[in-house]
């Protein structure tokens, strides 16, 4: 995310669009719901405290956020949950804000997104190393 300079782990998504700049589509809603019959808030349903543990003691610079700004990132986590939760699916879901590539290299962040993924599959039991993680084939590169 813009201006921030750690993995923010989301912990609540809000039922309001407050676009300060226009989407790819040209829209800039103000002060509108995400959805007109839909809960103030929902709450992320991913393991944040575990994630938060791990890759806290691996170094990386984390924080939990209740506030995934109230543009795109917000209306996804928004959607997505209350998707979830409308067709009664127990799966973990919610949203991790990034720091820009000029803020924190793609090879940490391929690492913290490894671990994220390793908490999600095995718990916070086990961690899955960078070079393990890699071999899995999961290597990506950002703008």
């Amino acid at each position: 995310a813009a201006g921030s300079a750690t993995l923010r782990l989301e912990t609540t998504a809000w039922n309001l669009l407050d676009f300060s700049i226009p989407d790819a589509a040209g829209r800039q809603p103000c002060g509108v719901p995400v959805d007109a019959d839909g809960p103030e808030s929902v709450t992320s349903t991913l393991p944040l405290d575990v994630m938060h543990a791990a890759l806290e003691s691996a170094g990386h610079e984390v924080s939990l956020s209740d506030n995934a700004g109230r543009y795109l990132c917000n209306q996804v986590m928004y959607k997505t949950l209350v998707w979830l939760a409308k067709h009664r699916l127990e799966c973990p879901a919610g949203f991790i804000h990034l720091p820009l590539a000029n803020g924190c290299p793609t090879d940490r962040v391929v690492d913290a997104l490894g671990r994220v993924l390793d908490v999600l599959k095995y718990g916070p039991a086990k961690e899955m190393t960078p070079q393990t993680f890699l071999r899995h084939g999961l290597q990506g590169t950002r703008k």
